[in-house]
């Protein structure tokens, strides 16, 4: 199919810079010449410019270089508008019921596979996202990037994702790789959520950071830590106490939460009214490290098991001596265990010997 696809596409569609690419041709930089669709041999250039632009001094090295970077550029934007007529040729000819959703992604922002696995787990946690051991048609994602259009199909196959639904009250304690955004694992559940999602973080750093990242996408999120004023404690708490806050995040640090501000915040207010969706405890790995005498606040996390809302743990650095810990400090009764293999695709590794590494070192 994509095979016939791609030869009427090339048949009827005129491509006149891919035909002068593959005879090493190149077009002519000059300004008066753009919007000419004329090619020439390098060797050629030359006389084109007796004829042409007289009064234009040759500089053979410079212009050969600048007509190999428009022909880059030329090349580059004739492919593109062959693959939209594809993409456009493809789309008119999908079936009635299959479903497709599309996503535009700006620059300095997600990559298109990243983006069509960050709404691939929207669908998933919206409930729109099939299974694909049972034989079901996938879900579309077409994301649109820098004026390219890619195209996904989408299922989900995890026997622990489908198994998740199940366990008691949601509780899940999971042990997975943290990738370019390492808030998507908290942050795609909580804003199908109708409620505030509270995620306790070991550094205000952190907080901030992920406090930016998620405002950056138009998410409404807020903080408390303690070197904050009264008064933006103050309306953040108003917020939060209200029958719908705005926010759907609230961060803060193991040593704020337990403070009897936030305590009763959380249980006279939010608590009561259901306000209150889950506990998000992120770097739970601090539980084992730091939660024994460094920083003990990070033992008495248990206590949010009496909220009676559901727990999730993460870490991307955690051995099973350490999950142990955190499902038993965290008072977690028989929690779902995602874990990832910790081969990281997106790393290279190189080993060099330490006499190469210096002279490299002192040679830059």
């Amino acid at each position: 199919m994509a095979n016939s696809l791609m030869a009427d596409v090339l048949e009827n569609y005129n491509r006149p810079v891919h035909f002068a690419h593959l005879e090493n041709k190149v077009p002519c930089p000059n300004n008066l010449c753009k919007g000419i669709t004329a090619f020439y041999k390098k060797h050629g250039l030359q006389h084109h410019f007796r004829i042409r632009h007289p009064d234009v001094q040759y500089v053979g090295e410079k212009i050969e270089h600048d007509a190999s970077n428009m022909m880059k550029k030329l090349h580059g934007n004739e492919t593109r508008l062959m693959i939209e007529k594809i993409f456009e040729m493809r789309r008119k000819q999908v079936s009635s019921d299959e479903r497709i959703f599309s996503v535009s992604v700006g620059e300095d922002e997600l990559q298109p596979n990243e983006a069509a696995k960050t709404f691939g787990m929207y669908l998933f946690h919206s409930g729109i996202l099939s299974h694909y051991s049972k034989g079901n048609k996938p879900v579309t994602i077409t994301v649109s990037s820098f004026g390219l259009l890619v195209k996904f199909s989408t299922w989900y196959s995890s026997r622990e994702f489908a198994d998740l639904n199940g366990s008691e009250k949601g509780l899940c304690g999971v042990d997975a790789n943290r990738w370019r955004k390492n808030c998507l694992l908290y942050a795609v559940p909580g804003i199908v959520m109708s409620s505030v999602t509270i995620v306790v973080t070991p550094l205000i750093a952190l907080i901030l950071d992920q406090v930016r990242r998620l405002q950056s996408v138009k998410i409404s999120v807020c903080y408390l830590v303690s070197d904050m004023s009264e008064d933006q404690w103050s309306i953040v708490c108003h917020e939060l106490s209200l029958a719908s806050p705005s926010y759907k995040f609230l961060f803060t640090t193991p040593e704020t939460l337990p403070t009897i501000k936030v305590r009763n915040l959380i249980q006279t207010i939010m608590s009561a009214s259901c306000t209150l969706a889950q506990f998000v405890v992120d770097e739970a790995h601090c539980i084992d490290q730091w939660g024994f005498n460094f920083r003990p606040s990070y033992s008495s996390l248990g206590a949010l098991r009496d909220y009676g809302v559901p727990i999730v743990a993460l870490t991307g650095t955690a051995t099973w001596r350490t999950v142990e810990i955190i499902v038993m400090q965290l008072r977690m009764d028989n929690p779902v265990i995602i874990k990832q293999s910790f081969v990281r695709t997106s790393l290279t590794y190189i080993v060099v010997t330490k006499n190469h590494l210096l002279k490299r070192i002192f040679a830059n």
